[in-house]
């Protein structure tokens, strides 16, 4: 018994894991991030000149 208790604890608590994951790597994203609106690459690299 207590050996499912453990198992179906990590399953219950493996979605909020993945949940907290993403949203640490949006805000590290969002830290590093200059700008505000979409990614976008700046003119200077399109120039082929």
């Amino acid at each position: 018994m207590p050996l499912m208790v453990i198992v179906a604890t990590g399953i219950v608590l493996s979605p909020l894991a993945i949940l907290v994951a993403a949203l640490l790597r949006v805000a590290t994203v969002s830290l590093y991030t200059v700008s505000v609106g979409t990614f976008s690459l700046p003119d200077k690299m399109f120039d082929s000149d």
